[in-house]
């Protein structure tokens, strides 16, 4: 695979005979290999593939779609090396094509995973593909993510069932990003079933993605009370359960939470809410100071401060 990137590069347009079905076919046989490594390759390949300069107009109306396809794949990939290849051949794609409206066929299928790779946890992942966005959106990602939601929330959807959490995590962080950047007109119609996705998150093994499906709904409540208000059943006992998480970052994303749905909802939830601090608020006084599980909770405060804490609230 390598020998045959280095061959395209070398040989450019003298190459292009030999682009043929039956080879692109292989490279994308090459791209659902058991091993990691060989399908990091192929994206190489596929990269030396469309840089090839002056190729014909029947070669880009043939094999470009195929090559959209597996590029959005490898966007999607559970190994971060082979995302990383993949990106790499991605901002190869869109930015050889002339101008936004040039790049706006291939959006739907690149425009989702490229738009959650910019929160994905693999730091070299994450921080090429934000340039990436800003290359290829020429600062109008907004209205892109807006045009295209439905694939963006289809794709964000899918991908809270990845089986890396660090896929999970990214997903969550990008259904509350939508929350806070996307009009309520044009994501409105998508609260319910993102709402659902995020209560299912909110039970996931990895404290990671419990941590981001916690802020990802105080975020929706804040923004759309009324397409929430029926899952508060549902919220409020999850927000409680991670009051009490194992992780001080979770219990912290749970408390911020709770905050923000008294401040939205008022009297609807709030004596529920008293009633919990009430109950366990005055517990910090029993708990041992070297007790390090809760440190940074709620629930780590001495007894004076928690006494203040409760006379305030």
């Amino acid at each position: 695979m390598t020998a045959l990137q280095h061959v395209v590069e070398r040989c450019g347009i003298a190459f292009e005979p030999h682009l043929t079905s039956d080879l692109l076919q292989l490279v994308f046989t090459c791209l659902s290999h058991t091993n990691r490594f060989v399908r990091e390759t192929g994206y190489r390949v596929i990269a030396a593939f469309i840089s090839i300069p002056g190729l014909s107009t029947a070669s880009v109306s043939a094999f470009w779609p195929d090559i959209t396809r597996n590029l959005a794949k490898g966007l999607s990939d559970n190994w971060s090396q082979v995302r990383m290849s993949s990106s790499v051949a991605t901002r190869v794609f869109l930015t050889q094509l002339p101008s936004l409206e040039a790049r706006e066929p291939y959006f739907p299928s690149l425009l989702p995973p490229l738009c959650l790779n910019r929160h994905y946890v693999a730091e070299g992942v994450r921080l090429y593909c934000q340039e990436t966005w800003k290359l290829v959106t020429e600062m109008k990602g907004v209205q892109l993510v807006e045009k295209y939601i439905a694939q963006v929330v289809e794709f964000y959807i899918s991908q809270t069932e990845a089986a890396n959490h660090a896929v999970r995590e990214a997903a969550c962080a990008c259904i509350a990003e939508l929350g806070t950047k996307v009009s309520p007109g044009v994501l409105g119609p998508h609260i319910p079933d993102l709402v659902k996705v995020l209560l299912q998150c909110f039970r996931d093994d990895s404290w990671l993605v419990r941590d981001a499906a916690c802020l990802a709904c105080g975020n929706f409540m804040s923004s759309f009370p009324e397409e929430c208000r029926p899952t508060l059943p549902q919220l409020l006992p999850l927000f409680f359960s991670s009051l009490e998480d194992s992780m001080p970052s979770v219990r912290q994303g749970a408390a911020s939470s709770l905050a923000t749905l008294v401040s939205v909802y008022g009297s609807e939830v709030e004596e529920k809410v008293m009633s919990v601090l009430r109950e366990r608020i005055p517990l910090a006084a029993t708990q041992p100071l070297t007790d390090s599980r809760y440190k940074g909770s709620i629930f780590y405060l001495s007894l004076s401060h928690s006494h203040v804490m409760y006379e305030h609230s």
